[in-house]
């Protein structure tokens, strides 16, 4: 594993990001807003948006149901903030023709 102090994170707290890859498959392609980064276990702390999960805890292992998981910067897939996606929109937008005559 390489060192979090060497290595370049993708987000940051507020970021909209997609899980891409976790041992609980019901975690895939959840939507989860960064919450902050832990360096004492390498992971960014997430709030689910798609509501609880059942889980287990990180250090205990205990089963729980949460909408808060920590999850690798690999595991997560950036998603575009909605302010990229309107201005993407905007941008692709073809100006509409008047009438014809």
């Amino acid at each position: 594993m390489r060192d979090t102090a060497t290595q370049r994170l993708r987000f940051r707290p507020g970021d909209l990001a997609r899980v891409v890859h976790s041992i609980n498959p019901a975690l895939i392609d959840q939507v989860v807003v960064i919450e902050a980064w832990r360096h004492e276990h390498g992971r960014w702390a997430v709030h689910l948006l798609g509501g609880p999960v059942l889980g287990v805890t990180l250090c205990a292992r205990d089963p729980v149901i949460t909408t808060k998981y920590g999850f690798r910067d690999s595991s997560l897939e950036p998603l575009p903030s909605q302010i990229e996606v309107l201005s993407a929109a905007k941008a692709n937008r073809q100006p509409q023709e008047g009438p014809a005559h």
